[in-house]
């Protein structure tokens, strides 16, 4: 059974930019590009990622185990 996680990806060079703008450590940005966290700061990377920094949402196949 295949499921999906959601997922922004961004171009090389836009996770430290993303940081800048946010001061934000890495481990911020990576739980809130990957979803794991969904704080209302993590809310805000993902919007910023996306409209400023060139991120682009996109839905990962997972093969779920069970």
């Amino acid at each position: 059974m295949k499921t999906f996680d959601k997922k922004i990806v961004m171009p090389a060079g836009g996770v430290k930019m993303l940081m800048q703008a946010c001061s934000v450590g890495q481990a911020a940005v990576y739980n809130a590009l990957s979803y794991k966290s969904n704080s209302e700061q993590a809310k805000r990377i993902r919007s910023r990622a996306i409209a400023e920094f060139g991120g682009k949402r996109i839905n990962k196949s997972v093969e779920a185990v069970l």
